[in-house]
This record gives structure tokens, C-alpha cells and sequence, in this order.
């Protein structure tokens, strides 16, 4: 659910004036010190890909003028540009380490992992426990079933596997 005061500042692109009350309802806003008569501008950021943040600015009333409310709205787009790409530099880190099919980490990023985790069990002598699960006979389920069916079969069979070795540190997809 999403709190009342997000709901009105995304509602449009323009900034919104938020009142001090108001904005002491959101989490970590509560305890907020702010000047008697300082006015707060919440700034929606928006990009191509959707909304990614928000910008809230707290300013006296007459201290801005049209040409600072101009450059205010460049920082502005430079910030909301900055997350956007930072989401999705994140996200594009995420699927070149992860199998798009199971969402474990992918054979290179396993083999990375084994070798710190050897190099760290070494050091400081702890035990290490690797387990390896093979899917019996899959090249004739899928040669049987089709590619589909394979694929949801890998998807169920990680889904069980995340559920039963959810304590488990690391998970890896390794095709060969």
C-alpha cells in the first residue's frame, strides 16, 4: 500500500508543496526540525523508465526566484537521470550474474564464488561443503516434451531446490 503523501506527489509531474504535517507521517520523517515558515517542495523524479525517486527541497518562501526554479529543474532531471541509470546498471549487474531461467547464479559467477569461499575455508580452516544436483535423463524430457516443458520443469525443479536449501549461502545454475 502506498502511504497517502507518495501517492499525491506521483500523481503528477509537477513538484508539490508538502506540509509539515504531512510529511511527519512518513517513516523517518518524524522527528524532522524545521524552521516556522520554511515551505518543502517534493520533486517527483521521472524518466523514461517510470518514477525513481523522490526529491524533497525545504526553502523560505521568498528566497527563489524563476531562474533559480529553472536551474532547481535541471539538478533535478540530472538526479532523477543518475538513478535511473544507476537502476538499471544494478539490474543489468543482477542478469550477468544470474541464470534468467532459475534466477541462481550463473557458471561464472560460481566459479568466482568457489574460489573465494576455497580460498577464505583455507585461511582460516572452516569447513566447506559444495553439493552438485543433476536432473536425471533431462535431455530425454525435454527431447519428449519439448523445450517449454523443460524449461518450466528447470523453473519448478530450482523453485523446490531454493525452498529445501534455503539456508544454503549460494545457489548456482550450471549447464553443460
Amino acid at each position: 500500500m502506498v502511504h497517502p503523501v507518495i501517492e499525491k506527489v506521483f500523481s503528477k509531474l509537477e513538484p508539490s508543496f508538502v506540509e509539515i504535517d504531512k510529511l511527519k507521517t512518513l517513516d523517518g520523517f518524524t522527528d524532522l526540525e524545521i524552521d516556522i515558515g520554511s515551505k518543502i517542495m517534493i520533486y517527483p523524479l521521472w524518466t523514461s523508465i517510470g518514477a525513481v525517486g523522490l526529491l524533497g527541497i525545504m526553502f523560505s518562501p521568498d528566497s527563489m526566484d524563476e531562474n533559480d526554479n529553472r536551474n532547481l529543474q535541471i539538478y533535478i532531471n540530472f538526479a532523477a537521470i543518475a538513478l535511473a541509470n544507476a537502476k538499471i546498471v544494478s539490474r543489468l549487474e543482477k542478469e550477468a550474474e544470474t541464470d534468467f531461467l532459475t534466477g541462481f547464479f550463473n557458471k561464472r559467477t560460481i566459479r568466482n564464488i568457489l574460489i573465494s569461499e576455497l580460498e577464505r575455508a583455507v585461511r582460516y580452516r572452516l569447513p566447506l561443503a559444495v553439493i552438485f544436483l543433476d536432473i536425471d535423463d533431462f535431455k530425454a524430457y525435454n527431447d519428449t516434451f519439448g523445450h517449454v516443458a523443460g524449461d518450466v520443469m528447470v523453473q519448478k525443479n530450482s523453485r523446490d531446490n531454493k525452498e529445501f536449501y534455503k539456508d544454503c549461502r549460494y545457489c548456482g545454475a550450471l549447464w553443460w
